[in-house]
């Protein structure tokens, strides 16, 4: 249930709902979507899936069936990123820098002494050419695990409610943010299921770009927003600065830490 400011978006989604539907995305499939004009509300009506939520469960599962997990849920992002939008070559480059710049200037309002920037702003300023020319396609925004159901070792995504569009692999931030902390083997196993196999440097160059540029944004939105969870912002940036030896590394650590044990035994 929603605003009704919020009807257009959310009859937006809905017909992005219905063509994951017909791609077999496994995702709770919505029934119906009415507007109360008496109670100025939107309701969305989902039908009933069965599962784990995703953090929950991935615990409870072995290394090689949290892997299998991640690969099908790798595969599963692969086929939403199918749904492309056309729009002007520069259109994604101009949008995401000027977010990413709006959060630098935020950012001098808040002292930073809990770990060296100067890297992690080196890296963007080095690696922002990459922005150009990006395909635009529907994106789910915030994929990780806690926005995932398991059931009888399925995957099943949930939560499409922050939908937006833009580069494929800006979707992988959050493995950087908060797949690796709940889970490595799962991890590994969508970015390999994503790629179809090894992924190429310029995938990790990509993936490093977008998990740099969230410093900012993410220092900034948990000091408004969430001051209580500071701590836990700063465990995940310097777990992410660690994984990229202060980003002279395009690979991190947890990637290769993970491979020859669980991949190489396939």
């Amino acid at each position: 249930m929603c605003d009704s400011s919020n009807y257009e978006r959310k009859q937006e989604e809905y017909m992005y709902m219905k063509k994951l539907e017909l791609l077999h995305i496994p995702t709770p499939k919505l029934i119906h979507f009415i507007k109360l004009e008496e109670l100025n509300k939107c309701v969305q009506v989902f039908e009933w899936v069965q599962g784990v939520n995703g953090e929950e469960s991935l615990s409870k599962l072995s290394v090689e069936e949290q892997y299998n997990a991640g690969r099908k849920a790798g595969e599963i992002l692969k086929r939403i990123h199918s749904i492309e939008r056309e729009s002007a070559s520069n259109k994604w480059e101009i949008f995401r820098w000027n977010k990413y710049e709006r959060y630098i200037e935020a950012l001098a309002d808040y002292e930073v002494n809990f770990l060296d920037m100067k890297p992690v702003l080196t890296f963007v300023e080095n690696h922002k050419d990459l922005l150009k020319n990006r395909p635009i396609t529907f994106l789910h925004d915030d994929f990780h695990p806690a926005n995932s159901m398991i059931h009888n070792n399925e995957f099943i995504v949930i939560d499409f409610g922050g939908y937006d569009f833009g580069d494929p692999i800006h979707d992988f931030y959050n493995v950087a943010i908060f797949t690796t902390r709940i889970s490595k083997p799962f991890a590994v196993g969508q970015v390999y299921g994503y790629c179809g196999g090894e992924p190429s440097i310029h995938f990790w160059k990509l993936y490093s770009l977008y998990a740099a540029m969230t410093f900012p944004a993410d220092i900034v939105w948990t000091n408004r927003s969430t001051p209580h969870l500071v701590d836990d912002m700063k465990e995940r940036l310097n777990r992410i600065i660690e994984d990229h030896n202060h980003f002279s590394s395009y690979i991190p650590k947890w990637y290769q830490s993970q491979h020859a044990d669980i991949i190489n035994n396939k």
